[in-house]
């Protein structure tokens, strides 16, 4: 709130993802000296370069004396700011070398996102005891993304299935950016009620009364 409009990346990183990450790409290293359960990369933008700096670096060290944050650091140039992007951003090279993998952005609101996170991961270690769970998302919009994998194709499926149940026993939405299309269709009555399934279906008639558009997506 301190940081108002500037504020335009609020990225969370649970250790899970963030070591990961650094294992799978040795190119990358981690910005701060200890290890932490959390990280969180934000970007601030500011039309007054050095009063924004100014704001930013008082917000950081208000969080950091009242134990909200154990460390901080702050980019000095944009190739800092791009090293820093470089570990969120590593998730489409993770994809490349960690085998069939269940990913999926999901929708909480954001009071409930810790609950859910280790609830999900207790369960799905519970039941595939090699699996890897790797969390991450954009907080601030209540997404976050799960990726979870035990490098067997034939538990993918599952694993997904697995997701969205957990998602709809917490009423969030089984997806939060990327749509449902044909692979969460049999999901959609986990976040969405009868009336509301319903109503989706009167308007895609309306818009579509010969069902020429995306037929057999969501809707037959």
């Amino acid at each position: 709130r301190s940081l108002g409009s500037g504020l335009t990346g609020f990225e969370l990183m649970w250790s899970s993802y963030f070591d990961k990450v650094l294992e799978v790409l040795p190119k990358l290293s981690s910005p701060l000296g200890d290890s932490s359960p959390f990280y969180l990369l934000v970007e601030y933008l500011d039309n007054d370069q050095a009063l924004g700096a100014d704001r930013f670096a008082s917000v950081l060290s208000r969080q950091l004396e009242c134990g909200l944050l154990k460390d901080a650091v702050i980019a000095k140039s944009h190739q800092d700011a791009e090293r820093f992007w470089e570990i969120r951003d590593g998730i489409s090279e993770l994809f490349r070398v960690l085998g069939p993998v269940s990913n999926q952005d999901v929708s909480l609101p954001i009071a409930d996102i810790g609950v859910f996170a280790t609830d999900l991961d207790q369960q799905l270690k519970a039941k595939y005891p090699d699996i890897e769970v790797l969390l991450f998302g954009h907080i601030g919009d209540n997404n976050m993304h799960v990726c979870a994998y035990t490098g067997r194709e034939e538990d993918k499926t599952k694993i997904s299935h697995d997701i969205m149940h957990l998602i709809g026993d917490y009423s969030g939405a089984i997806t939060a950016e990327h749509g449902v299309g044909v692979l969460k269709r049999d999901y959609l009555s986990l976040s969405r009620s009868a009336p509301e399934i319903a109503l989706m279906k009167t308007l895609k008639a309306a818009i579509d009364p010969k069902g020429l558009l995306n037929r057999g997506r969501i809707f037959d």
